[in-house]
């Protein structure tokens, strides 16, 4: 009977202790997907960057060629 109660015991330790390990991983790849999410968001911030200063060089060329246009216009005017 002694034997059997250890037995059992020990059984039920093992399922019991492997049952949490498996929580563990779970929670492991739950991380994954936050860390994609991070990779994103840095990789979106990179971009908006980017796209702001092109904009920006975009608009500057833009200015002057309207100001050149306009001062053509105006001699052609005359």
């Amino acid at each position: 009977m002694k034997h059997f109660r250890l037995l059992l015991i020990t059984f039920c330790l093992l399922v019991f202790v492997g049952c949490g390990q498996g929580e563990k991983a779970e929670k492991a790849t739950v991380s994954e997907p936050e860390k994609a999410t991070e990779m994103v968001k840095e990789e979106s911030k990179e971009t908006t960057e980017m796209v702001k200063e092109e904009a920006e060089k975009t608009t500057e060329m833009a200015k002057e060629e309207t100001e050149e246009t306009a001062e053509k216009a105006k001699k052609k005017m005359e």
